[in-house]
C-alpha cells in the first residue's frame, strides 16, 4: 500500500472479515476489479480457493504463482509435501487459474535442487527468491496472451 501511495497507484483494501460470507466478499472484489477495468488478476500469496463464479468472471485473466513444479504437489502444503516425498527438484509455477485448484495452463516454471540440508524454512526462502524472478515474466506473458487475440488460447 505504501508503494501504491508513493507512486500514485489506486488501491483498495477489502477485508474478508467484514463480510458475512465468501460470496459477498468475492462479489465485492469482482465489482471493484470490473469497475476499474482490470485486465489481469495476479494471485500471489492469496492462499484462498476462489469460487467458480470468480474464475468465470475473469476467465483466462487470472494467474497464480504456486510453490511447486505443477502438476506435482498441488495445495497449500506443497513445499512440505515435496520434502516428505524425498524429491530432488522443486520450484515454482505461474499458471492461469481454473476452477480446479492449482490447475490451468502453465506460463512459466522455475526449478531448483533440494539439498540434503534443506528444511521447510530454507526451501521456502529459496522458492520465494525464485518466485520473485519468474512472476514478472509470467505477468508479461499473461498480458501478451490476453491482449493478443491471434495467439492460441487453448
Amino acid at each position: 500500500i505504501k508503494k501504491a501511495i508513493d507512486n500514485n497507484i489506486p488501491y483498495s483494501i477489502i477485508n474478508d472479515k467484514e463480510f458475512n460470507n465468501k460470496d459477498l466478499f468475492e462479489q465485492q472484489i469482482i465489482n471493484i476489479l470490473k469497475s476499474n477495468e482490470i485486465e489481469l488478476v495476479v494471485l500471489a500469496g492469496w492462499m484462498k480457493i476462489i469460487s467458480e463464479g470468480f474464475v468465470n468472471s475473469f476467465k483466462n485473466k487470472i494467474i497464480n504463482i504456486h510453490p511447486s513444479i505443477l502438476p506435482s504437489f498441488k495445495g497449500k502444503n506443497a513445499i512440505k509435501d515435496a520434502l516428505n516425498e524425498g524429491v530432488h527438484l522443486t520450484g515454482c509455477s505461474v499458471h492461469f487459474v481454473e476452477t480446479e485448484v492449482d490447475s490451468g495452463k502453465l506460463i512459466i516454471q522455475g526449478v531448483l535442487p533440494i539439498m540434503k540440508n534443506d528444511n521447510e524454512e530454507s526451501l521456502i526462502k529459496k522458492i520465494h527468491l525464485l518466485e520473485h524472478k519468474i512472476l514478472p515474466y509470467g505477468i508479461s506473458e499473461a498480458g501478451y496472451f490476453i491482449r493478443n487475440p491471434i495467439k492460441d488460447k487453448n
